[in-house]
């Protein structure tokens, strides 16, 4: 409505200042007036019937080339056309240069740029800005992804615009500077991924397609030829438009309006690209036992370094290959045969996994297929009483899906295809129930992988889910680790697990027999040891105790009984034999190791701690008692308001009948008043 206000109204005012740099108004003040300028001088000739040619053009600056002997017709011609356009030149800001020609070799500098009929190769110029530009986004404080993200679509992106815009001579010199580019770009990549991975091996992860492992990037070096054989076939299509015959003098004008255009079109290298990778895929038979990490590192999803770098050893390391240990970093037990199964700290890492795909699946196919959670609504039941995970409705009928995440893909299917078969509802109708299999690879077993793209799912999305679930577990994992910090005592300490609270250690600790249940109290008690420098926090995980030495209080004392021993003559029963009482052996008794806080020793500290611990267990009494007086009361207060309610439900039954009666004396008196009014 503002636009058609405008058009029609004569209340313009005269601006006094421009528009800034960068600003919108730009593209359509140039496609309003300097284009049509452009336009207008393209289509006069002078006056031997040359044409003049345009290369570049601004908005409110304009280059022209002519001969000594026309710089005035020249300007007045120019200065004419502005008028048309209701446009006025400033005099005071133009002015005459005059280029310098190298030798008569035909280049030309103006304002510090060569112009020729052969141009430098870009190369050289890219070279010379990688390390400059590489070198700003190594700096950044960011996490190591999103330096990756930023390396793939910013410098490498930039760098491979060179031989589609780049003039030079298709020739095995300029395709071996960009090959040197290559393999700039790929230590550059190096330095981000933090593998010592070889050339070979980095190289074949930057060039595979994603669906088979890699990241998909298109380097100017490797992907040289098919560039230049592009820029060759816009230059033909160019020229078969125009009706122009191939000649040497044409042929850098014709280039110089392609790679304009090539500028100017967005989406030129995109589509360029595109065309590249679908070819690719047409011949690519996707295998669903290589890992695909390269959907999650470039995706959208945020990932701190330590899961960053667990995708790294995906592509390079096979972390299955790992050797088993001898004690699990998590619970602390010893690895035995089944030890996965039972340990509760893997069972809870695999069900948080588990969950995060099942919730993430049954929002894609949540609007094209009715989708819901199985064991979130506990309807559907089968007869076993076992559930799947999700159900969805396909053309009318209703599939269960059921997910599932391994290290061995074919067993496992199997395993669920056989427990599945012949199932039925508590109705008696048989199920059609598909296993999704995901592996701990970062795979997806091909018939799971089939079903999915038949109920048109992007699998993109589907890895890049899977690769950020599996990393994020093991950023979990090295959490759970982190927690399980010992406690050290001086030189000659014994450590202790923290994660789980042992009666049997505080009471060695404390000398006393006080048992210890809660978790927070635990900690509780070490965060205070700590502060006070009484314990120190080692990083060592197996659980030893040194048993402390014995240790003498006073030193005179000591040396008293070295020197002196007094020997007492005692009498056994049924025994004429005299012993010596101070060489006599005491039986032997089963040594108790004590842990003492400090290394020096002092009862005071253990008296103090003693204080400490039976204060913290009168809190927690305490806590108990008033959480258990709470719910007495709340349960008393539920009673008796079900009590109201059930009291107030059988007045509300008593007193029906009454009401109805009075409703029918009103109804009766309306209807005699009625006729009486009649």
């Amino acid at each position: 409505m503002n636009q058609i206000k405008a058009r029609w109204s004569n209340n313009f005012h005269q601006l006094q200042v421009g528009i800034n740099q960068g600003c919108n108004l730009s593209t359509i003040l140039y496609c309003g007036f300097s284009n049509q300028i452009m336009e207008k001088t393209q289509a006069a000739k002078d006056q031997n019937g040359n044409s003049y040619k345009f290369a570049l053009g601004f908005i409110d600056d304009m280059v022209v080339v002519t001969t000594p002997d026309k710089i005035q017709q020249t300007i007045n011609e120019t200065i004419a056309l502005y008028k048309e356009m209701h446009l006025e030149v400033n005099t005071e800001k133009c002015e005459c240069t005059h280029p310098n020609f190298f030798n008569k070799s035909g280049i030309v500098n103006f304002l510090g740029q060569d112009f020729g009929k052969t141009a430098k190769p870009l190369a050289k110029q890219i070279t010379d800005n990688l390390k400059k530009k590489f070198d700003g986004y190594a700096k950044l404080d960011i996490p190591n992804k999103d330096k990756l993200l930023l390396f793939c679509q910013c410098i490498v992106s930039a760098c491979n615009y060179g031989p589609l815009l780049d003039v030079a001579e298709h020739c095995a010199e300029n395709k071996q500077l960009y090959q040197e580019i290559d393999k700039q770009l790929m230590a550059d990549m190096e330095e981000i991924l933090h593998s010592n991975a070889s050339s070979d091996a980095l190289q074949k992860f930057a060039f595979d397609f994603k669906c088979q492992g890699g990241l998909g990037i298109i380097l100017p070096g490797a992907y040289y030829d098919q560039m230049k054989v592009d820029q060759i076939q816009k230059i033909d299509y160019y020229i078969r438009e125009n009706g122009d015959q191939i000649t040497k003098s044409k042929l850098e004008q014709i280039i110089g309006k392609i790679n304009a255009k090539m500028t100017k079109s967005k989406n030129f290298f995109r589509d360029t690209r595109k065309e590249m990778k679908i070819q690719e895929k047409m011949s690519i038979q996707v295998d669903d036992t290589v890992p695909k990490p390269g959907y999650t590192l470039l995706g959208r999803r945020r990932m701190d370094n330590t899961a960053f770098q667990y995708m790294i050893n995906w592509v390079f390391n096979n972390v299955r290959d790992t050797p088993i240990p001898e004690i699990c970093e998590l619970c602390k037990k010893p690895y035995k045969e089944g030890h996965k199964q039972d340990c509760k700290k893997i069972n809870e890492l695999n069900i948080a996994a588990h969950d995060r795909f099942a919730n993430f699946l049954e929002r894609i196919l949540r609007k094209r297929y009715q989708a819901r959670k199985v064991c979130k609504d506990n309807d559907n039941r089968l007869e076993d009483r076992t559930k799947p995970d999700i159900s969805i409705v396909v053309n009318g009928v209703q599939i269960y899906l059921d997910i599932g995440i391994t290290w061995d893909l074919d067993k496992y299917y199997a395993l669920k295809e056989q427990h599945y078969r012949d199932k039925k509802d508590q109705n008696g109708n048989p199920l059609k129930i598909i296993p999704i299999i995901i592996g701990k690879n970062l795979t997806i077993h091909q018939k799971s992988r089939e079903f999915l793209e038949e109920l048109r799912v992007n699998l993109e999305t589907i890895y890049e889910e899977i690769g950020y679930m599996i990393s994020t577990s093991q950023t979990h994992r090295a959490e759970l680790m982190y927690r399980k910090k010992v406690v050290q005592r001086g030189e000659k300490h014994s450590e202790i697990d923290v994660e789980k609270p042992s009666a049997n250690r505080f009471a060695s600790l404390a000398d006393s027999d006080v048992q210890f249940k809660h978790t927070d109290s635990y900690r509780k008690i070490f965060d205070y040891l700590h502060e006070k420098g009484m314990m120190k926090v080692a990083t060592q995980s197996p659980i030893k105790e040194v048993p402390a030495k014995p240790r003498q209080k006073n030193f005179e004392k000591a040396h008293k009984t070295k020197t002196k021993k007094k020997s007492t003559q005692t009498a056994e029963k049924g025994n004429d034999k005299l012993e010596d009482t101070s060489t006599k052996k005491k039986p032997d008794k089963p040594t108790q190791t004590k842990v003492i806080p400090n290394a020096k020793g002092n009862d005071k500290k253990i008296q103090s701690l003693k204080e400490k611990i039976a204060k913290l267990q009168r809190e927690l009494q305490s806590q108990f008692d008033t959480a258990a007086a709470v719910m007495r009361k709340f349960k008393e207060t539920k009673k008796k308001h079900d009590d109201k309610k059930i009291t107030q439900k059988t007045n509300n039954a008593e007193a029906q009948p009454e009401n109805e009666k009075k409703k029918t004396e009103v109804s009766q008196k309306a209807e005699e008043y009625r006729r009486k009014s009649a």
